[in-house]
């Protein structure tokens, strides 16, 4: 990355590719939020379902809406009769029941739609079972060491949609291995949610504090953490299901690093 005065005598950050990712101040340090990640390419847990031939899913339980692109996840070995990693693969919706999965997989960063479409070969398994009762970590990014400085934040968002049903679906936002704002949401099918994690002067201490909307009973709540960032750190936003028959949507998120010496 790079920083270049522009005529306007104004300092800008730039990343390697020349975008310019925020501002930078007299100390020399950034203080414009900076966006690590952000998209509104949804990502699902679908439901139990069935797979047929060259990736074709269908019998899921009805989604709210007919998703024209999105990430899903499924277990592994169940798109059809090859070994297939679990994961979060490209999907494109025919219906609320119907999709065509391809081979292409989200892993981290700002999803992007593939360039091209892979289909898979073959027939499928037929019927599967959709995981249920762990935490599936969806769209993350890396918060590079020492980035947020000791006074630095991360502000993250989030949008969701789940089956309104009295099974619990757990959505939960994630800084390394510390769980620092969850919504568990049954018969309210929307939920909102916005937070900071800021560091306490030092880089090993943080306070999180965050809100949310769509869920009174889960409407707000802090944390106090000890992460070291002054290694890399994962923040990220996870999917649990409690039923298989149920489904939940990430329908956006972004990760901000707002860095403060």
């Amino acid at each position: 990355s790079s920083v270049a005065w522009t005529e306007t005598n104004a300092l800008y950050a730039k990343d390697d590719d020349g975008n310019v990712t925020g501002l930078v101040g007299p100390d020399g340090n950034p203080f414009y939020q900076q966006p690590l990640a952000q998209s509104a390419i949804p990502f699902i847990m679908t439901s139990s379902g069935n797979f047929g031939s060259f990736g074709v899913l269908s019998a899921i339980t009805a989604m709210n809406t007919t998703h024209k692109a999105a990430y899903c996840y499924f277990p592994a070995n169940v798109i059809n009769n090859i070994s297939t990693p679990a994961g979060w693969y490209w999907t494109v919706f025919r219906s609320t029941t119907v999709a065509d999965v391809y081979q292409e997989r989200y892993l981290t960063g700002t999803p992007q739609i593939p360039a091209t479409q892979t289909p898979f070969a073959g027939s499928g398994p037929g019927a599967w079972t959709q995981t249920t009762g762990l935490d599936i970590i969806g769209p993350n990014v890396v918060v590079p060491a020492n980035s947020m400085g000791p006074n630095g934040s991360i502000v993250w968002e989030r949008g969701i949609t789940v089956l309104n049903s009295a099974g619990a679906k757990t959505l939960n936002t994630y800084f390394g291995s510390s769980v620092v704002q969850g919504a568990s949401l049954t018969t309210t099918p929307y939920n909102g949610g916005i937070g900071t994690i800021k560091n306490r002067g030092i880089a090993t201490k943080q306070y999180a504090v965050n809100g949310a909307n769509g869920d009174v009973g889960n409407a707000g709540g802090v944390k106090y953490l000890a992460i070291d960032t002054t290694q890399d750190q994962v923040a990220a936003q996870a999917i649990k299901l409690a039923v298989a028959t149920d489904y939940a949507v990430i329908e956006s998120f972004s990760f901000k690093l707002c860095p403060k010496a």
